[in-house]
């Protein structure tokens, strides 16, 4: 499965899931384009995504709720000031 040519045929969560299942790793959907709300739309959580180096403004603007920003360990002071 080639990931480019899937991001350009569409970011569905189906094809997300379907790297996942082909064993891509977030790192690798990040450098391919896809951005925090499609993986968060594909299930992935905010810890696995900040691991993968999406910043906290990105999982932000993903969506994702404060009790997931804490518990992928940012702290309240830098999720207000994000």
């Amino acid at each position: 499965m080639d990931l480019q040519k899937v991001k350009i045929g569409g970011s569905s969560k189906k094809a997300i899931q379907q790297l996942r299942a082909a064993g891509y790793t977030i790192s690798s959907l990040r450098f391919a384009g896809y951005t925090a709300a499609e993986l968060k739309e594909a299930g992935y959580n905010a810890s696995l995504l900040r691991a993968a180096e999406y910043s906290l403004m990105e999982l932000k603007a993903a969506g994702y709720p404060i009790t997931a920003l804490k518990a992928a360990g940012y702290t309240v002071a830098e999720i207000k000031n994000a």
